[in-house]
């Protein structure tokens, strides 16, 4: 990975960058990161059931973690599980073990900012330094910003601080309201949206403390869609057509004499409980804020609404780029390369975000392909070992991947 804007100009999630902060940390130590975070901080808080390694010595306290069984595709709450891949880790980027009292026992401390019950274990102002607002993580209503290692918002004029994370298999949210005192953990043995839960639960606190109405509660996932006449439609291209309908804000998918229900997965993004659309989102594109494309893998589609080109040039040897990738790697296992519109599109399998893990990749000078149109992202990949017209591997910011099938 490069880099690729001035420090403090441009977000950008790194695991690789926490990596190389716990090797920081060894060499200005000159010990290994978990016993440096054992001794300035499980240690002296008293988080007695914490381990800062994930091993085989501790593998029988800890809850099996679970994944998705398919590894290739969307997961809505419905689909099966199986257990998540065991691993062992000790670097900075997520090796730490305990319970969630544990965890609230670490929230606390951020909370009374730097201080627990005997003594400090960060000076004002080293607080001040890790809980300061370095860039802007999120735009929109609630904007929300990243530090040393905490994201901080504002709501209804209190400071919200903690940080969502996860292992293979395990999810964790933690979120306190520095103004009201009050905070919330969750820990998830498996998908799901502890950040999400942490947050309605400080919501709850915060009202509860300091007065007022509390907020509503999230509510659950459905197959409605409020704006759901908005997809309804004949999608064409080249080779087939489908027909989307709504009725009473649901949507389905009209195939082969079939109706195929189509559950909301995030902005203008479904998804379908069938062999044939099961791997990827339908992601809807708008032209002038009217839906006018759709998008499914490598499939394109548009209706009356669409008014622009149809046909695309691309260069001849993006071809043999086009397929599925797979690694070892059990945090990121595959992903699939298509070609849409005259660009090749990476798609990982999906979050509740839909569209956010569909990404262009942008060609380099080098050959390679920058992952994201924004130009200031790292992510890199690049693709080799032509066979039979067609990429055998490719190297995604140093990690190999191999193609396993077609898209």
């Amino acid at each position: 990975m490069e880099a690729t804007a001035p420090p403090g100009t441009f977000f950008h999630y790194s695991n690789l960058g926490y990596k190389v902060l716990g090797h920081v940390v060894e060499r200005v130590t000159g010990r290994r990161f978990p016993e440096e975070v054992q001794t300035r901080i499980f240690d002296p808080l008293g988080m007695t059931t914490a381990a800062p390694e994930i091993t085989h010595a501790i593998r029988p306290r800890l809850a099996v973690g679970y994944v998705p069984l398919f590894d290739d595709r969307p997961t809505p709450p419905h689909n099966p599980l199986v257990p998540a891949t065991w691993l062992e880790g000790e670097t900075a980027d997520g090796s730490l073990v305990m319970t969630a009292e544990d965890l609230a026992t670490y929230l606390r401390m951020l909370l009374n900012r730097g201080a627990y019950p005997g003594g400090r274990l960060l000076s004002p102002e080293s607080f001040a330094l890790l809980t300061q607002r370095v860039i802007q993580s999120v735009s929109g209503e609630e904007p929300r910003f990243y530090g040393y290692g905490l994201g901080s918002y504002d709501v209804v004029g209190h400071t919200y601080l903690g940080h969502n994370g996860g292992m293979v298999g395990y999810f964790a949210g933690m979120l306190g309201d520095l103004d009201a005192g009050v905070g919330a953990v969750v820990l998830v043995n498996g998908p799901g949206r502890p950040g999400s839960l942490a947050r309605a639960a400080v919501d709850h606190l915060r009202a509860a403390t300091k007065g007022g109405e509390p907020p509503e509660l999230p509510a659950a996932p459905d197959a409605t869609a409020p704006n759901a006449a908005d997809y309804a439609g004949s999608y064409r291209g080249a080779e087939r057509t489908l027909t989307v309908r709504a009725t009473d804000g649901r949507l389905v998918l009209d195939h082969e004499g079939s109706e195929i229900p189509l559950t909301p997965y995030g902005a203008d993004a479904f998804v379908a409980d069938h062999p044939e659309f099961s791997r990827y989102v339908f992601g809807f594109g708008r032209s002038e804020d009217r839906v006018a494309e759709l998008f499914h893998g490598p499939i394109w589609l548009v209706n009356d609404h669409y008014d622009g080109p149809r046909s695309f040039d691309h260069p001849p040897e993006w071809l043999a780029y086009l397929g599925r990738y797979r690694s070892h790697n059990p945090w990121l296992p595959i992903f699939a390369v298509v070609l849409r519109k005259g660009e090749l599109w990476q798609i990982m399998p999906a979050g509740a975000d839909g569209f956010d893990d569909e990404q262009p990749l942008v060609p380099l000078p080098d050959g390679s392909f920058r992952v994201g149109a924004d130009e200031r992202g790292p992510e890199r990949i690049r693709f080799d070992t032509i066979v039979d017209g067609q990429a055998v591997h490719a190297n995604l910011s140093g990690g190999d991947y191999y193609r396993v099938g077609p898209a």
